[in-house]
């Protein structure tokens, strides 16, 4: 069994798997690109409760949940491209019955899984954290060919290799319904040209969809997190804040956090907005706003780890004047990026 994909690298770990097959089969894209397409540009916190979202807190046993980037790329992918996605969610029994049909007939299929069940990843046996997969073929033996083309690290890395399909089974993300999620390939007759005004389109919505008044996205949801932090010493004893503060972390600083999607989205600001505006100053100092926001995210990831680590409610005053700050920054930024797309 060979892998017959590329070696390029990806930051953000929700587009990879998708993106390598893109490029493989279709029209060659950058991240940058796909994530300006997906409007991928995104805050949104909520709570975690038994494994499903909730918008507050009702059990000791929540904990926070703060998202940088929108995940659901499909119909955006399934709209540009000469390639489909469909998702499939089921039992594991059901999806393994998918997996070996379409491995059979050398279709590949990108499967959700928890990397604390991989042998070769980093975070085995450590922490549990979802990942995706391409599954590419299968043998006799039920060994099958497959690319993880997102391992953490600085920089990124990727794995390939033979994996037998019950580790594979093992390790499929369950959701709080016990089912999991895969993605089959199909070819499709689409084959849209993406054009400059396409992606400025896209962006701009991006904006305008982060200047809404839902309480828990956009600007309005980070300004409502940090109104909501005052609640959080009443509500969760001190070891159970420590988890929450830890959490939150982890959240802001994966590679689908706000500390990352604000560094990509610069370059997508700078590159873009090169050949569609004139005035190549606001847009480089566009740039830097995004990359000082980046910054700001990264810098408050640091102060939830302190946190979890000391006391976290010493720190909670502090989070809440940064979290505001970081939303001022952002609705600027966003504003100033809205008036650059319309002047042209």
């Amino acid at each position: 069994m060979k892998n017959n994909f590329s070696n390029s690298k990806y930051k953000l770990c929700y587009l990879s798997a998708f993106l390598e097959l893109i490029n493989f089969y279709s029209n060659p894209i950058n991240e940058g690109t796909l994530f300006a397409l997906t409007e991928g540009l995104n805050f949104e916190y909520c709570y975690i409760n038994n494994g499903s979202m909730v918008t507050k807190p009702s059990s000791m046993e929540d904990w926070i949940c703060i998202l940088g980037a929108k995940t659901e790329v499909i119909p955006s992918i399934n709209k540009y491209f000469n390639i489909n996605f469909k998702e499939m969610v089921s039992s594991k029994e059901g999806l393994i019955e998918i997996i070996n049909k379409n491995l059979l007939i050398k279709s590949p299929v990108i499967v959700s899984v928890n990397v604390h069940d991989l042998y070769y990843h980093p975070l085995f046996n450590k922490f549990n954290g979802e990942s995706q997969l391409i599954l590419q073929d299968i043998d006799k033996n039920g060994d099958v060919c497959f690319l993880d083309c997102h391992i953490p690290s600085s920089p990124v890395k990727r794995f390939e290799g033979v994996i037998p399909i019950n580790i594979i089974e093992n390790a499929l993300w369950l959701d709080s319904n016990q089912k999991s999620t895969i993605y089959t390939v199909h070819k499709s007759d689409i084959n849209e040209k993406i054009t400059k005004g396409i992606l400025l389109n896209s962006m701009y919505n991006n904006c305008r969809s982060l200047l809404n008044d839902n309480k828990y996205t956009g600007i309005a949801g980070l300004k409502n997190l940090a109104f909501e932090l005052e609640s959080w010493s009443d509500f969760w004893t001190s070891p159970k804040m420590q988890t929450v503060f830890q959490q939150a972390y982890f959240h802001i600083q994966n590679r689908g956090g706000p500390a990352l999607t604000r560094l990509v989205y610069a370059e997508v600001v700078r590159d873009v907005l090169l050949k569609h505006c004139k005035n190549e100053q606001c847009i480089y100092e566009l740039y830097e706003s995004f990359i000082d926001i980046s910054k700001n995210w990264t810098s408050l990831a640091g102060v939830f780890f302190r946190g979890y680590y000391k006391n976290p409610e010493l720190y909670i005053d502090k989070i809440r004047v940064m979290i505001n700050e970081i939303s001022n920054k952002e609705e600027e930024a966003l504003y100033r990026l809205i008036r650059l797309i319309e002047k042209g």
